[in-house]
């Protein structure tokens, strides 16, 4: 992958955090509602996988460190202070991958974001169930939602069946029976 970053609070590799225990991408310091941009390109489809974690910090001093393609923010860190991995699955054509660390709300001191293990996996990956909604018996009348998680090259498309026929209309990832 060829990399740049912005000219303000560039990212800078550093050996001091990181997932593997070897070295990992860190934001440079930005000031109060300024980012600092990591960003690469890639011809789709194909499969992005990387390890992140922003340092975790409380209440009034606001970070977020995010991951868009093509200028959509598709996820943020959840659990700050914990190495987390992301697997993004694009689709065909050009995409451009950035990681934005904004300091939202600063204290003037630095804090920062990780990047490590960042993998791209070009071709198709197939459609494949990540997770499958549970059998379910309920008492007549009771209304239930089956829901499925699924991952693989975009576009996916759902058909819900019973019995081995498909059932009209029930082409989402959720599938509700009422009464």
């Amino acid at each position: 992958l060829t990399w740049s970053t912005s000219n303000t609070g560039a990212w800078f590799p550093q050996a001091v955090y990181s997932h593997d225990g070897v070295a990992a991408a860190q934001n440079g310091a930005v000031n109060e509602g300024q980012a600092s941009v990591l960003q690469t390109s890639v011809g789709g489809p194909g499969r992005i996988s990387f390890w992140w974690r922003r340092v975790n910090q409380g209440s009034p001093y606001l970070t977020s460190l995010s991951f868009l393609v093509n200028g959509v923010t598709q996820t943020n860190v959840g659990i700050p202070g914990v190495w987390q991995q992301v697997t993004y699955y694009c689709p065909t054509g050009s995409q451009a991958f950035k990681w934005a660390y904004t300091n939202i709300n600063g204290d003037g001191t630095f804090h920062g974001g990780w990047l490590d293990q960042v993998s791209f996996v070009a071709g198709p990956t197939p459609a494949s169930i990540a997770s499958a909604p549970p059998d379910r018996t309920l008492p007549a009348g009771q209304n239930t939602t089956f829901a499925v998680s699924v991952y693989g090259t975009p576009p996916l498309t759902y058909q819900w069946q019973f019995g081995g026929s498909n059932i009209a209309g029930a082409t989402k990832s959720s599938y509700s029976l009422v009464n």
